[in-house]
């Protein structure tokens, strides 16, 4: 035994100095930046079990703003509505961005990007070339549900920084692919998701054209419109409503023309689709009734546009724009989450 513990002890006296000139070497070259133990590492995008993560990029451009662009996947197995999103990091000034995603709905086992853009990618320490870590996190409730029962997830981002350009390659909008797989491609395809062709997310909306039709009016309802606002919603369902102009409701009823110009304007409308009892937080009644003076309009400029109710399906001519509770004193919907029997059908002739 002494024999044996005599040659350890030797042989620990003979190389410990080179073990420890090694580990100097090693912290040398991770001091001086020749090697980074973050490159040892492979790139990563974790978010929850409901919110799933396909891919991520860490952007900068050549002022030094930022953006995070993540691909996500809803793995729920229904629509839920997003609220908020935030980012941080590790470092003494967190990572953050100015213009976080637009928040709306979120189909079941769709596909999304979300994009964070003028992001302090200098002060937050995130360096061109180089891997660096953020965290995201998001709200959102189930559609079903309603607001009253809000979720919120955490994620982590490892990836490195690439240039801008390098991320923005991606446009939904005009990519030929179905993105949300809701029978319309694009946004010249008639997918109301889309609000143009340079739109990067093809998500939320609905598909008018499916089946064939072709219908050249079609309305939906989003928290992003570049289309003619008819009037907004406070939520989903059972709803207050208020005209367009104001802004205290995110959710916009939302038409578009095939080859024709719509207005919201209410001098010599083509169809008052709705009275409002107030400009804001208004219960509405049909246009047959003469309860409330606050109108909601919509016309064409070549053709004409007209409504009618009905607590029917539309026809195939005719779009969609609200359902309501009632023929006056009544609250609003979409036509889609949960929506009320009186269906207002609009069309274009």
């Amino acid at each position: 035994m002494s024999k044996k513990s005599q040659a350890a002890l030797e042989f620990l006296t003979t190389y410990a100095w080179a073990f420890v000139v090694v580990i100097l070497v090693i912290s040398a070259f991770v001091y001086f930046g020749v090697i980074s133990p973050s490159k040892l590492f492979p790139e990563r995008c974790s978010i929850s079990s409901e919110i799933g993560c396909i891919g991520a990029k860490l952007g900068k451009t050549d002022v030094g703003t930022g953006v995070l662009r993540l691909k996500l996947k809803n793995n729920l197995a229904e629509p839920i509505v997003t609220t908020l999103f935030g980012t941080s990091s590790d470092s003494a000034t967190p990572f953050a961005c100015t213009q976080t995603p637009v928040t709306g709905i979120w189909l079941s086992d769709e596909v999304r990007d979300f994009e964070f853009t003028g992001c302090n990618n200098n002060e937050a320490g995130l360096v061109l070339g180089q891997k660096s870590k953020v965290y995201v996190r998001m709200g959102y409730y189930p559609v079903k549900a309603g607001s009253g029962y809000p979720k919120s997830v955490e994620g982590e981002i490892f990836a490195t920084v690439s240039t801008l350009e390098s991320v923005l390659t991606q446009v939904n909008c005009s990519d030929s692919l179905d993105n949300d797989k809701n029978g319309c491609i694009d946004y010249s395809g008639g997918d109301t998701g889309c609000s143009s062709p340079s739109d990067t997310t093809e998500s939320g909306g609905t598909c008018p054209n499916a089946g064939g039709g072709g219908q050249p009016l079609y309305c939906f309802v989003s928290t992003l419109c570049t289309d003619t606002a008819v009037f907004r919603m406070s939520d989903l369902k059972d709803a207050h409503a208020e005209i367009p102009i104001l802004s205290d409701y995110d959710y916009k009823v939302c038409c578009r023309a095939i080859n024709d110009t719509l207005t919201n304007s209410c001098a010599s409308p083509n169809v008052i689709p709705l009275h409002l009892s107030a400009s804001t937080d208004a219960h509405v009644e049909k246009n047959t009734q003469a309860n409330y003076a606050t109108n909601v309009c919509l016309s064409a400029n070549a053709k004409t546009v007209s409504c009618s109710y009905t607590t029917s399906n539309c026809l195939a001519d005719e779009t969609c724009l609200a359902t309501i509770s009632a023929d006056t004193d009544a609250h609003v919907a979409d036509c889609v989450t949960q929506p009320f029997a009186n269906k207002i059908c609009c069309k274009l002739t």
